[in-house]
């Protein structure tokens, strides 16, 4: 094992790349002693994801998981809310990533932001950067 002095990373699955991305990083850390703590500022896609990542990587730390006064601000975007429990998360168990948004999500939630383009990572899965 290569030692470091570093403690733990912060990677982003939204930004490095997607799940692949995130996993091969955190590989490369857990070579070196190093902690992942995923970054997660997004939506419930994205902590869904993370929660799948976590469950499978030895060197996984803690999960970000946005909150707002003391509660998910992710719930009222998906038809049944994460189960949080003692400060652990669920890992969902339905197909796919285990959730499922609320119906017509695009007119409930309607985007505010402006597009400025797709783009790809090397992997060919979408960047938000």
């Amino acid at each position: 094992m290569t030692t470091t002095a570093v403690r733990y990373i912060r990677p982003d699955m939204c930004v490095v790349g997607g799940l692949i991305a995130v996993r091969k990083i955190a590989a490369e850390a857990e070579q070196r002693g190093v902690y992942v703590i995923p970054h997660n500022p997004l939506g419930p896609v994205s902590t869904a994801a993370c929660l799948h990542l976590d469950a499978v990587i030895p060197n996984f730390e803690i999960q970000e998981y946005p909150m707002v006064n003391g509660t998910c601000r992710l719930d009222r975007e998906m038809k049944e809310p994460f189960y949080v429990e003692k400060g652990y998360i669920k890992v969902p168990d339905m197909p796919g990533l285990g959730i499922e948004l609320v119906d017509d999500i695009d007119s409930v939630f309607p985007f505010t932001g402006a597009y400025e383009g797709i783009n790809l990572h090397e992997y060919s899965s979408v960047v938000d950067r």
